[in-house]
């Protein structure tokens, strides 16, 4: 893949959310509509013709698209999230975390059956 497929593919990606934001969120009256220039990609991935992009834009509503394109359907896909928290951990409350989820082995042996 080169810079122009790329390119191509984000443009294609930004395009498709400024569309969706301005059919779906724009005429709701509370924010303008957007441009191609309001609209931006945090990632972008391709992989064997497919690509998908995590995208926002500028306004402030909470909205993140995830954009896939499935080249076999030849079909482009927008999922909506909007973000309801914003939480920081440290690694050590991490560490607290795992140690106090992780599972403990299960010995088939002690597994009983119910009789039916």
């Amino acid at each position: 893949m080169n810079n122009r497929q790329v390119d191509d593919n984000l443009r294609i990606c930004k395009a498709l959310v400024a569309d969706n934001f301005n059919t779906h969120v724009a005429t709701k009256g509370k924010h303008a509509p957007v441009t191609l220039e309001d609209v931006y990609v945090v990632t972008y991935s391709y992989i064997l013709g497919n690509f998908k992009a995590m995208v926002a834009t500028t306004r402030k509503d909470n909205l993140y698209y995830e954009v896939t394109y499935d080249v076999v359907k030849n079909r482009a896909y927008i999922d909506v999230y909007k973000k309801c928290a914003n939480r920081v951990t440290s690694d050590q409350k991490i560490n607290h975390i795992l140690e106090r989820t992780e599972a403990p082995e299960t010995n088939t042996n002690d597994i009983q059956e119910d009789a039916a």
